[in-house]
């Protein structure tokens, strides 16, 4: 089978602080031809072949994912994305292959998928001839340090499922092998990137990235392994260069290695079941105690922690390490992301229908509805495929009936920040958009029990639900429905 996939990826220096529907010069835009939408829905189960598009850069060491299977339903999806870096990386990867580039602000990327193997070139600028094929050529020499990183970390994949219920032994062996295999591929990577460079084939970028990558994944291994101690991993944390031209994605990752290894491998045991099983209040306490770390780092590592601290831990914990990140921590980028993706679980509900705009500002549902016209109500959440797939749909009545009809978006998400994301990556209008804060308590949810979405009702112009179960934006019975309404 052979799928080719052909994606234009238009980078372009941006800087903005909310989100906007107006593309401004600062964007990166996905399109997708009409073939490759074609071959999207033709094979749409074969997920392994779908390519993932996450971009790094300075202020967002999680990075932000751009592209991925839902979002390729999509027939053209833009996202605003901020950054006032000269280089980024840009990270692309399926279940079978993935590449990991540093792409300059102001290229424009075609980054192609043909028989499950991804390949990314820029039209814009004159590259060495090799500068995007590094991960290809280790991968088919088989001297890619990452598929044995994988291994050492996940050895259960390595093996068959006789082999671990036989013996559980094994996946330690399997991890000492793949610690052992490492230290020589990644001297051979080293090697060949080197001869790469020297023969003009890949930019000093490039092979600046790469073996910084590498050298991380060695020193993350050996602390792992406590081959090396605390006062070493401080002054390797410490020591790492200042200069870098690109995002240093990697350093994040030591400072996250340092702190497992030395934080919170020591902290109290909690049976959370979610595999790390720890006091993640007092690793939040010592981490912010911490001198080891840099201001960027310990904000990263404390996010890391207060999204688990939000996931295990009671509402007024949560609450009270939330309040306190944002009073100590001076860093206005992390603030904001904090700020979005919590916000709306500590929103004081005066009213039990009351609704977040993209704005953060929080509105009545009723006064939403007196525009004294029929209302489309569309409940859906960001991660809801069905829910996507009419978007396109409910633009075009959204054209038809733009005078006639309200189109109001009502999410369930609990991750505002993914359903700012996903408002952008569709192009819904932000003043049509709301969240619900308070999903038990809401009326419509609760006394028409919207139990699963996607979910539409109407409203007439007095606020009265005429139908519980609308049809779909899809659906060529809605349009016959709003005419007949219409002519009441």
């Amino acid at each position: 089978m052979k799928v080719n996939l052909i994606f234009l990826l238009l980078f372009i220096p941006i800087c903005f602080s909310s989100i906007s529907q107006t593309q401004k010069p600062d964007s990166i835009v996905v399109t997708m031809d009409k073939q490759t939408k074609r071959n999207i829905d033709k094979y749409n189960n074969f997920w392994y072949l779908f390519p993932y598009v996450t971009v790094y850069d300075s202020r967002h060491p999680n990075g932000i994912e751009i592209l991925n299977k839902q979002s390729l339903k999509d027939t053209i999806t833009t996202l605003l994305f901020s950054t006032e870096d000269d280089f980024y990386i840009l990270n692309c990867k399926t279940l079978q292959s993935e590449v990991e580039v540093v792409v300059k602000n102001g290229d424009k990327v075609i980054l192609s998928l043909n028989n499950e193997q991804i390949a990314i070139k820029v039209t814009n600028r004159t590259t060495q001839p090799l500068e995007f094929k590094v991960d290809d050529i280790l991968y088919h020499r088989d001297k890619n340090p990452l598929i044995l990183v994988k291994k050492y970390y996940n050895p259960l994949h390595f093996m068959s499922i006789e082999e671990a219920l036989k013996t559980p032994k094994k996946k330690n062996l399997v991890k000492k092998q793949a610690f052992e295999e490492i230290a020589a591929c990644i001297k051979s990577a080293t090697q060949i990137v080197d001869s790469l460079e020297q023969n003009a084939l890949i930019s000093t970028n490039t092979a600046s990235f790469n073996k910084m990558k590498f050298r991380t994944f060695l020193l993350s291994l050996n602390i792992l392994e406590s081959k090396i101690n605390f006062d070493s991993a401080r002054i390797l944390l410490n020591s790492y260069p200042n200069t870098l031209l690109y995002p240093d994605k990697y350093h994040y990752k030591l400072a996250e290695c340092i702190t497992d290894k030395f934080i919170v491998e020591k902290a109290k045991e909690i049976p959370f079941n979610d595999l790390t099983n720890r006091d993640y209040a007092e690793i939040y306490d010592k981490i912010n105690q911490s001198d080891l770390f840099l201001t960027r780092h310990k904000n990263f590592l404390l996010m890391r922690e207060l999204d688990r601290i939000f996931k295990s831990f009671s509402r007024n914990i949560s609450k009270k390490y939330y309040d306190s990140f944002l009073n100590n921590t001076q860093d206005s980028t992390a603030k904001n992301i904090v700020r979005d993706k919590y916000a709306f679980f500590f929103t004081p509900i005066n009213n039990r229908d009351e609704v977040l705009s993209v704005q953060n500002q929080k509105q009545s549902l009723s006064e939403l509805l007196k525009e004294n016209k029929l209302t489309y109500v569309d409940f859906w959440a960001s991660w809801c495929g069905p829910c996507r797939v009419e978007v396109p749909h409910s633009k075009k009545l959204q054209e038809k009936y733009e005078k006639d009809i309200n189109f109001i978006y009502l999410s369930i998400d609990q991750n505002a920040t993914q359903w700012k994301t996903a408002i952008n990556q569709l192009a819904l209008p932000l003043k049509k958009n709301f969240l619900i804060t308070n999903p038990k308590n809401n009326t419509l949810i609760q006394k028409y029990k919207v139990i699963s979405i996607p979910r539409y009702m109407i409203i007439d112009a007095k606020g009265v639900v005429i139908n519980q179960n609308a049809p779909r934006p899809s659906d060529p019975r809605l349009i016959k429905v709003f005419d007949e309404l219409l002519k009441k």
